[in-house]
């Protein structure tokens, strides 16, 4: 897959060991020696790369992922993850793989699957296309074994995976230059379009509305049309400045507040 903007890969050297405390206890994941090698994904990028045991991940906007250079590929492939991306894990029964979030941990030795975990969301996701993985719960350490064209969800506030059938057709849109919504709130979407486009959307009200769901599809290439889409169901007017969006007039949300 071609990028689709230069990849920053960052071997950490030196970093002064305050700055770096903090910025790791902010951040809820152990902070990186210096034989760490960092992926950073920026917001309206996605980028693909190789890791050296040949597995292929391609990584979607505002994710990072991070190894030990001198470990990995040995006892264990063991990965640290935030964010979302497409795994294409090179098959080896002698040696796991193995991603580390901060809600979920993921074991497999061969295997393809998405992986949604995003520290704001109140879900981690996993669709398993081929192969199977063990799942295990951070909190509750609740542990799932999921087969292909599987879906599991994880839920932070109840600390419990469900399991349920999927189609993985529909497993990673985004690889497609899609986002999907069905039944999504509405400032869910808005922030999926954020993070896609690299964009800040501001609205003239105070806030959006929580119990509106929105259904459709969108393309990544295009933010216009992706206003204009959302446009015709809500019915405001908008404008774009460079990374800004100013959105006003938000018909549905005057109506769910009176």
């Amino acid at each position: 897959m071609l990028l689709r903007k230069a990849v920053r890969i960052v071997a950490i050297i030196s970093v002064p060991l305050f700055a770096t405390f903090m910025y790791f206890m902010a951040e809820r994941i152990p902070a990186p020696a210096a034989s760490d090698m960092i992926v950073s994904v920026g917001s309206g990028e996605r980028v693909s790369i190789v890791l050296p045991d040949g597995t292929k991940v391609n990584l979607n906007s505002e994710t990072k992922l991070s190894y030990n250079v001198n470990d990995f590929n040995r006892k264990f492939r063991e990965i640290h993850m935030g964010g979302e991306a497409y795994f294409e894990v090179a098959k080896n029964e002698k040696v796991p793989f193995i991603i580390k979030t901060n809600s979920m941990d993921v074991k497999v030795l061969g295997t393809v699957f998405n992986f949604q975990a995003r520290d704001e969301e109140l879900t981690t996701e996993i669709n398993l296309i081929e192969g199977k993985v063990a799942l295990k719960a951070g909190n509750t350490q609740q542990e799932v074994l999921l087969f292909a064209n599987q879906r599991a969800v994880f839920d932070k506030r109840t600390g419990s995976i469900k399991v349920f059938k999927d189609n993985p057709a529909t497993a990673a849109p985004w690889l497609k230059g899609e986002l999907v919504f069905h039944a999504t709130p509405i400032r869910h979407v808005i922030r999926a379009i954020e993070r896609s486009y690299g964009v800040k959307i501001q609205f003239s009200q105070n806030d959006l509305p929580d119990n509106d769901l929105f259904t459709g599809t969108f393309s990544t290439d295009n933010l216009h049309e992706t206003l204009e889409i959302l446009k015709m169901h809500y019915q405001f007017d908008y404008e774009i400045k460079g990374k800004n969006v100013a959105i006003e007039n938000f018909k549905l949300y005057k109506k769910n507040i009176n």
